[in-house]
């Protein structure tokens, strides 16, 4: 599967250092539809793009993760694009880039690791969204569930930049709200990007956003296993929600 609804990639690497931090509700605040800049690109998803949704988790099982042991799982991601059927990024077996396009994935996860590594829910609230994928907080201090906020652009050539696009990173100091996720998926956004590799200030996100579920499934286990296999650590390739193998550009 194509879009890992679940940052797991570093997830289950960093869990066992994270500590404090918590989600809050708070009035929402003035908004209009999600909109924003992308890498110089007027970026407007509601009236000239798609915005979609796929919650997905470890059911009754948990993930078994070698020496990390097993956890639950359960995460929701919003593709956010410049281009139709955001869906069929979802779908895709491969990491598919679009030609001349901007995308933004909004991701939030929890891991429980407790023994059993029972399916955490996802709760409504609002959520720093961290700098970096291994910026995961524990919920409290009493108990074994982590969570992520994340965000990630990406903007490409005609040639999706030969299938290795510069991903956009989150600068600080974002939010992320999550009013619903029984589909659609809604809530709220804030957040600027930065350059991976110059940190240069690359674009903003505001507003909000309704993401009606796609209707695929994705194995998280197998993703989780794959994350694993793949080093983790902090390291934001441009598919790091995807395979890292496979790339195609798709007009």
């Amino acid at each position: 599967m194509r879009k890992l609804p679940v940052p797991v990639l570093v997830l289950v690497s960093a869990f066992a250092a994270a500590c404090g931090g918590s989600s809050s509700n708070s009035s929402p605040p003035p908004s209009g539809p999600v909109a924003g800049t992308i890498d110089g690109h007027t970026f407007t998803p509601t009236t000239t793009g798609d915005v979609k949704g796929l919650v997905a988790g470890s059911g009754a099982t948990p993930c078994s993760l070698g020496p990390l042991g097993t956890a639950g799982v359960k995460a929701l991601a919003v593709e956010l694009t410049s281009y139709a059927n955001a869906c069929g990024d979802f779908a895709s077996a491969t990491c598919a880039f679009h030609p001349n396009a901007q995308t933004v994935t909004l991701l939030f996860a929890k891991l429980n690791t407790a023994a059993g590594g029972a399916e955490p829910a996802l709760a409504p609230g609002t959520y720093p969204i961290a700098v970096s994928p291994a910026g995961v907080v524990l919920e409290s201090p009493s108990t074994t569930v982590f969570h992520l906020a994340y965000a990630q652009a990406i903007s490409t050539d005609g040639t999706c930049n030969g299938n290795s696009p510069t991903a956009l990173t989150p600068a600080a100091n974002g939010t992320l709200r999550i009013d619903s996720v029984a589909g659609p998926i809604t809530g709220h956004v804030s957040v600027s990007f930065v350059n991976s590799a110059t940190h240069a200030a690359a674009g903003t996100l505001e507003g909000d956003f309704s993401a009606p579920l796609c209707s695929g499934t994705v194995d998280v286990c197998a993703l989780a296993t794959l994350a694993i296999a793949s080093g983790g650590g902090g390291t934001v390739p441009p598919e790091l929600f995807c395979s890292t193998t496979g790339a195609t550009c798709v007009p």
